[in-house]
């Protein structure tokens, strides 16, 4: 019989070797040990193990050597962009278009996303000056632009375009804990983005990818035609791959594990070439001089190779439906040679040959969940429906027995995503299986064909119409089991980590020694016993593994850690006491802009794993400082809120006061400066002081002035917290409270901005180390050059969250311990 791994499929190996290899570059102690684990599975795999294992480790190593080179070099070239831009800047400039064009309608009319690769490219500098001409020293710059007109609506990949736009660097929030944006940003190569004021086509290319973009602009146009205006973006998302939903109905999708359905994932590239290549076989074998000559199913499957791969490019491109072309493409070519292969072999070689064109390919999220789903599918689907058929009482219902197979499918498909899901948004919906075995028909079987379909049916005008109202029916359909999943309870599941994950990847490994059906190669890889040892130990492996991180995470670490979270143009802390407990300080935000940063601090807490904050702070109620909030606390209890505008009879606006409801739902009550000031002993050792306003807010100040300002005091030093305060403040604390205020630590106010740190303002607080949260497209130039320059002459050293990420700042006996989002193997 052999060792449990003796006939495993070797291309898993590699497969997983190269995702060790990429991952290592954000945690490379662990990617570490899990390509070690590896290579201790492939010396129990049988003949050619030697081999085997060397291949796995020039693999993993090739692979962390290629997207480490690739990701430093489009950070160093962000870098030098950033320093050359700062805030967003009038450019004009010249390009030819490199990706399909993705079209959102809104109240507001139509916008595009064009994403042009620079040839010539000038941007505005201070005052009326223009700065050089940006390509001469960075060569091609692929910029993504929102433009609107007939020219930016009827683009096609190789267009020339002329465009004058507002670019800067792309939004991005970078944390240690959480997925690294660097990755898919150096996989995109997108460098700088922004609005479009003017987008005008100064050449027609004819390309492949700009035939494919000018079926996929005439289909768009006939589904916006025909489609109900309620239903024109579910369609447009089933057929060419483009969410533009409207943000409710997203969140349901979402919410309640159907996005997958409004999206073109690897079953729905499968099943619409499958069905194609099977009509091409019928067909074939139908036309006698042509069946008499060759083998009609070899054939079909022959021509099913372009037809994949042109589908994947029509239906928007996206890494799912790569992933599964591939895979798709690589099983008709098997069948063409009238060869067999193994289909976990399949699934494994995808990656790799997409990773010769990028190396990041498995870093897309997309593609990671459609792998995960395949994989599923092909190891525990059998066990899974055999498990099920296993349970008497549900055999007994004789109505229920045919769900038994869908049931066990859906359940395959989805255990193994649960990771990735966790990290996407941690919420788990406990009705998404039996509500996938009623949507999955609906959308799959129903909406997707009558919509595919319809693009035939043009020169039919009627039959175009009654089959846009009949997809239209079934996708309305789906819109309530949406509303319905996502209303009902969920489970939330925080990210595994790093070690977790390695964890989990060797279970993988295991679990298709244990479970992957036989083969005619390989008709039987383990004996019964082999079996349930396996079983055994993928369940204690992962629970020492994960019960070990949870109670590490869960709990305080002895030190006071003070997290600047890096939330763009705005503000945010999190104080983690030496116990463990939470002080959350502002929660960011952005000024009529989409972008949440309360998701990623909503993030951060289910990768802390904590699920209560004791105190919520909000310094002043501008929207850059509480515009984050009630996303961050959605899903945790709060002890306490503290605002300048918690005393009774304080006027609050509107914002705040719904968020003070939104907290006080979630347990919290609220205090004022009139409570505030003074000590609040938290616990032992540790001391927050409320130093203003004091005893209230001065009715001559500005909101700014009139910020919460704070002290953190503990044993091994002081953390000052200011919010906005400008000089009217800082000159009151001054003289209020001189030596006093100094600091280890000194959150900077105001961003940066030249109104604040004044000079006799840092020469009372002396802090070891000052930072400011700031965002790269602020308009506002935070952090001032003045006052950059300030701190440097005072010796001051200053980390801007915009450039180095999250800051983690840890009081410890031998002083500060510093550690930025940025550092690590990408760091410059």
């Amino acid at each position: 019989m052999g060792t449990p791994f003796a006939r495993l499929e070797p291309l898993l190996f590699v497969a997983l070797a190269l995702a060790i290899g990429v991952y290592g570059l954000s945690a490379p102690v662990v990617a570490a040990a899990a390509l070690g684990m590896l290579v201790l599975v492939t010396r129990a795999s049988g003949k050619r193990r030697h081999a085997l294992a060397f291949l796995v480790i020039f693999v993993a190593l090739l692979g962390a050597f290629v997207a480490r080179r690739q990701v430093r070099a489009h950070e160093a070239k962000r870098r030098d962009l950033v320093t050359r831009l700062g805030a967003p800047r009038r450019c004009e400039g010249d390009g030819t278009v490199v990706t399909s064009p993705v079209v959102h309608r809104s109240a507001d009319g139509v916008s595009v996303r064009l994403v042009v690769d620079a040839q010539e490219l000038i941007c505005d500098g201070p005052g009326d000056a223009a700065l050089p001409p940006i390509i001469e020293e960075f060569g091609t710059i692929r910029v993504q632009i929102h433009g609107h007109g007939a020219d930016a609506e009827d683009a096609r990949r190789g267009d020339r375009v002329h465009f004058i736009a507002d670019l800067a660097a792309p939004t991005r929030f970078l944390f240690a804990e959480l997925p690294d944006p660097r990755w898919s940003e150096a996989a995109r190569g997108v460098l700088l983005s922004g609005g479009a004021l003017d987008v005008l086509r100064t050449g027609r290319g004819v390309t492949p990818g700009g035939l494919v973009d000018a079926l996929r602009n005439s289909v768009r146009a006939r589904i916006s035609a025909t489609f109900s205006a309620d239903t024109d973006g579910f369609a447009r998302a089933l057929v060419l791959g483009e969410n533009d939903l409207a943000p409710d109905d997203d969140r349901a999708f979402r919410d309640a594990g159907l996005s997958h359905l409004l999206a073109v994932s690897g079953m729905h590239i499968v099943l619409v070439v499958a069905g194609l290549v099977r009509a091409l076989a019928w067909l074939f074998a139908r036309i006698v001089p042509l069946a008499a000559r060759y083998d009609t199913q070899k054939l079909a499957a022959a021509c099913g190779i372009p037809l994949t791969i042109l589908y994947a490019d029509f239906a928007g491109g996206s890494g799912s439906a790569w992933r599964a072309a591939v895979t798709a493409s690589l099983a008709f070519l098997m069948t063409a040679l009238g060869r067999r292969a193994p289909a976990l072999r399949h699934l494994a070689a995808a990656p790799l040959l997409l990773s010769l064109g990028n190396p990041l390919v498995v870093t897309d999220v997309s593609f990671q969940l459609s792998a995960a789903a395949t994989f599923g599918l092909l190891v525990f689907a059998r066990p899974m429906t055999a498990l099920l058929k296993r349970i008497v009482p549900l055999q007994q219902l004789a109505g229920l027995v045919g769900l038994v197979e869908p049931l066990a499918t859906t359940l395959a498909a989805t255990i193994p995503t649960v990771p990735l899901l966790a990290r996407l948004g941690g919420r788990l919906p406990l009705l998404a299986v039996p509500l996938n075995g009623i949507a999955v028909p609906i959308g799959e079987l129903a909406a997707l064909p009558i919509c595919l379909v319809h693009l035939l049916a043009g020169p039919i005008p009627p039959l175009e119409q009654g089959l846009a109202t009949a997809g239209g029916g079934a996708l309305r359909l789906l819109v309530p089991l949406a509303r319905f999943g996502a209303d009902a309870p969920g489970w939330n599941v925080p990210p595994p980590t790093p070690l977790q994950g390695a964890a989990l990847a060797l279970a993988a490994l295991v679990a298709v020694a244990r479970f992957a059906p036989p083969t005619p190669d390989a008709p039987a890889l383990l004996s019964p016993g082999q079996k349930r040892a396996l079983t055994t130990g993928i369940v204690a492996l992962f629970a020492v593994v994960a019960g070990a991180e949870i109670a590490i995470l869960g709990k305080g670490r002895g030190e006071l850690v003070v997290t600047h979270l890096d939330v763009g143009q705005g503000d945010a802390t999190l104080i983690t006491l030496p116990s463990g407990r939470l002080l959350l300080v502002d929660g960011g935000g952005f000024v009529g802009s989409p972008v949440d940063p309360g998701v990623p601090i909503a993030a951060l807490l289910r990768a802390r794993r904590r699920d209560h904050l004791d105190v919520v702070a909000l310094s002043h109620p501008h929207p850059d400082h509480f515009g984050g909030l009630t996303t961050a606390t959605a899903s945790v209890s709060v002890g306490r809120f503290w605002s300048v505008t918690g005393d009774a009879g304080a006027t609050e606006i509107p914002p705040v006061a719904a968020l003070r409801k939104h907290l006080e739902v979630r347990g919290a009550s609220s205090l004022g400066p009139r409570h505030l000031c003074g000590d609040h002993p938290l616990e032992d050792g540790i001391v927050v002081r409320i130093l203003a306003p004091c005893p209230g807010v001065h009715d001559g100040w500005s909101t700014n002035d009139n910020s919460l300002v704070f002290q953190v005091i503990s044993p091994y030093g002081r953390a000052l917290f200011v919010g906005d305060a400008e000089r009217d403040a800082e000159e009151a604390l001054v003289a209020s409270y001189g030596s006093s205020l100094a600091s280890d630590l000194l959150k900077v106010g105001h961003h940066g901005s030249r109104t604040s740190s004044g000079a006799p303002f840092l020469a009372a607080v002396q802090p070891r180390l000052a930072v400011a949260s700031s965002g790269l497209r602020n308009r506002f130039g935070h952090p001032h050059p003045r006052t950059v320059t300030r701190f440097s002459e005072e010796g001051i050293p200053l980390l801007v969250t915009s450039r180095t990420g999250a800051v983690n700042v840890h009081f410890t006996a031998e002083g500060l311990r510093i550690a930025t989002a940025s550092e690590g193997l990408l760091a410059p």
